[in-house]
């Protein structure tokens, strides 16, 4: 479920977190699907996605509380923080 916030709170250091981690991720299945590395090798990475997600949902806890966006959101209104994806 997702709430809507208006402004949209952005933390692009967040972002690049997830980002990265996807990236990896991607690296990982190109490198199993073209035979680079094998399937324990695969394994013993992880679910890097799911990393990713919880390592964003992190910084994302921690810093939105700090954006000016954030604090401005008007009384009544659906935290920013329940956004984080």
């Amino acid at each position: 479920m997702h709430f809507k916030v208006d402004p949209t709170v952005e933390i692009p250091a967040c972002i690049d977190i997830r980002t990265g981690y996807d990236k990896r991720a991607e690296h990982a299945d190109d490198d199993f699907r073209f035979g680079k590395i094998g399937r324990k090798a695969y394994d013993r990475l992880g679910d890097l996605r799911q990393e990713g997600a919880d390592a964003y949902k992190r910084c994302f806890t921690e810093r939105a509380p700090k954006q000016p966006s954030f604090r401005s959101n008007p009384a009544g209104t659906i935290p920013a923080v329940c956004r984080a994806q």
